[in-house]
């Protein structure tokens, strides 16, 4: 394609008029061909299947009256068809009746009956079958074979006529195409020389004759109008040198002028750069893709131990321990090919300083991208302090999961212990009551009855506090919790209190959270409970609902009860705080404290809103959370 891209406009010009009219002379030459070719073929199937059903239609009396010679008599009146080379008859079973061979052609074998028709043959031959009917009834069949030499010959004539025309045809063409490629052709070498001339003397007062009105004559117009301008501009261009060069050199003085302050700013700012890194609180060092330290601060001298001259051009493996400095040279490779802003080493990263001794440090990678090459400025932070300060609250942290432990352990021992008294205490009351009823009037009754109230409340607080107790160290991992069955389950626990005060609990969609599915029952149903108890005279109403809010979901309990002050919206939530007497409001002041910390283990916050009289709403959230995430951290608060 490049060859004939780089062929002159005459050339191609020509080739492609003798091109177009060879490919119009083949596709009219061909299609002309197979069209005779196709019609000859018709019109000799044609003839011979007409001359097949004649010799079948004489052949009736002699097959019925089963005359062999008879039969191959009429067959030798294809003497006079030269092109059959072989015919036969056949009976009503297929067999071979009669026969007939043209002189000096080839023995033939009479093939298997087929089916009436003209057809041609792999070797070259027409093949004609056609049946003999007597009355309508099939009783033998004709067949003919006929050889196709004769048409080959037509075929063969027709094929020389049609080079014969494309060959004189094409010579037709490729003189009446070289005079007319010459109107096209020469208008353009005229410009091309034109071109050459004006490219190569710069002589813009050249013009191309114009010779037509055609296109050709309208590029010549353009050219002669770009020349025209070219020379016009040249003038003013010559014009106007002298007077540029003076300003090329005004400019020249302003350049140098310019430079020189540029490099006195340049030089005052990599003085503050220098003593910018100077000043940094962590230690500064700059390395390039292979290692080699370009620049230390005086921190990072301080800190390694080493003087400038010892740590610029070295490799910084030096500063890192004998034991990674095979593997580091491969993590460096790794940054520098895919070089982003990070930060390393949360006790577990090392240095060594110049005398060997080794210290944790945590390191901030920054890469630096210039036109030459990429560079990293690392800032070193030596973390001994913080390292002894993490170790130091780890063993504070271990002794106080200990220390927690033993809590429990005393609290659940205690319990034991103080309401083994109890028990005995409210026996030994009722047992008095039981043997000496009869003899106590009701004053004393009545004290019996404040002691057995006092001893059940005194446990109702013991195992309250246990359970308060227990809220962080006996939570369970949380997992995805359906509020909504959440409230079911609240809902069938105090439905004996829900039916004795006929309140009304109602409650919207609830969403699936994250959570210790126990404790978020407990919290429901404590605030429920205190909806219920802390009514009117009118039976109580409760609403539960539950919104998105930031991060996380926001639940909502709201009743129609006495409301509290907004002075008390704090104290309500610390343990043992009671706003009501027990003969008013029974209960140990508890269970909103238990609520808090019940929240605050799953990361949300409880409040309440709320004038007197009118109701209270209290608000609780929790946060969003991962799944995997958090039941590993639950799972540390739990141990």
């Amino acid at each position: 394609m490049q060859s004939f891209r780089d062929v002159s406009i005459r050339a191609k010009l020509l080739m492609l008029l003798v091109g177009l009219v060879s490919l119009a002379l083949v596709i009219s030459s061909g299609v002309s061909a197979l069209s005779n070719i196709k019609r000859v073929k018709s019109a000799m199937a044609e003839h011979h299947t007409v001359l097949a059903d004649v010799l079948a239609a004489n052949s009736t009396a002699a097959l019925s009256l089963e005359l062999p010679s008879s039969a191959e008599e009429i067959l030798s009146s294809l003497e006079l068809e030269p092109a059959v080379l072989f015919a036969c008859t056949y009976d009503v079973h297929g067999k071979v009746f009669a026969t007939y061979h043209a002189k000096g052609s080839p023995e033939f074998s009479a093939p298997v009956v087929r089916a009436n028709g003209a057809s041609f043959s792999a070797d070259d031959h027409l093949e004609v079958f056609s049946r003999i009917t007597l009355e309508k009834q099939a009783i033998g069949t004709i067949y003919l074979r006929v050889s196709m030499e004769r048409l080959n010959s037509q075929i063969n004539y027709q094929m020389t006529v049609a080079v014969v025309v494309l060959v004189v045809a094409l010579a037709i063409a490729l003189l009446l195409g070289w005079q007319l490629q010459k109107v096209i052709t020469q208008p353009i070498y005229q410009m091309v020389q034109a071109t050459q001339t004006v490219s190569q003397q710069a002589d813009y007062s050249l013009r191309v004759p114009k010779q037509a009105n055609d296109e050709l004559g309208l590029l010549c117009d353009g050219l002669n109008a770009m020349l025209t301008q070219i020379e016009k501009r040249d003038a003013e261009l010559e014009q106007h040198r002298f007077h540029l060069e003076e300003l090329v050199q005004e400019r020249t003085r302003e350049l140098e002028a310019k430079t020189k302050e540029l490099a006195r700013s340049f030089a005052e700012r990599n003085q503050r750069v220098r003593l910018a890194v100077e000043a940094a609180p962590t230690g500064l060092i700059m390395i390039d893709r292979t290692g080699t330290i370009l620049l230390a601060n005086s921190h990072l001298e301080e800190i390694f131990g080493y003087d400038s001259d010892e740590l610029i051009g070295q490799s910084v493996e030096i500063l890192v321990p004998e034991q990674n400095r095979t593997q580091h040279p491969a993590f460096r490779e790794a940054f520098f090919h895919a070089p982003r802003a990070r930060s390393m080493g949360t006790g577990d990263l090392f240095g060594v300083r110049k005398d060997g001794t080794q210290f944790p440090v945590e390191i901030g990678l920054s890469p630096i991208h210039s036109d030459a090459e990429v560079v990293v400025v690392a800032g070193v932070l030596d973390i001994t302090e913080r390292h002894r300060a993490n170790e130091e609250r780890r063993r504070n942290t271990a002794e106080l999961a200990r220390s927690n432990a033993e809590l429990e352990l005393f609290a659940s021992v205690a319990s034991h212990d103080l309401q083994e008294p109890l028990r005995m205490v409210a026996s030994y009351m009722e047992l008095l009551e039981q043997r000496y009823g009869d003899k106590l009037d009701e004053k004393a009754k009545r004290w019996i009855n404040f002691a057995v109230g006092g001893v059940v409340r005194m446990k109702q607080l013991i195992n309250d506090l246990l359970e308060f107790s227990r809220v962080g160290t006996r939570g369970k991992p949380f997992v995805r919790t359906n509020c909504n069955s959440v409230f079911q389950q609240v809902r069938q626990n105090l439905q004996q209190a829900i039916r004795e005060s006929e309140a009304q609990v109602e409650c919207g969609p609830l969403p699936t959270v994250l959570a210790d599915e126990t404790q978020i029952t407990q919290v429901l149903q404590n605030l429920i409970a205190n909806a219920i108890k802390f009514h009117k005279t009118k039976p109580a109403v409760v609403q539960v609902a539950a919104e998105r809010a930031d991060n996380g979901w926001r639940f909502s309990v709201r009743d129609n009860g006495i409301g509290i002050d907004a002075q008390f919206a704090e104290r309500i939530f610390v343990i043992f705080q009671r706003l009501h007497t027990r003969e008013e409001y029974p209960g140990t002041g508890i269970g909103l404290a238990l609520c808090r910390k019940v929240i605050e283990r799953h990361g949300g916050r409880i409040w309440v809103e709320s004038q007197p009289g009118e109701g209270a709403t209290f608000f609780f959230t929790i946060p969003d959370r991962k799944e995997d995430a958090n039941v590993q951290q639950d799972a540390r608060e739990t141990s």
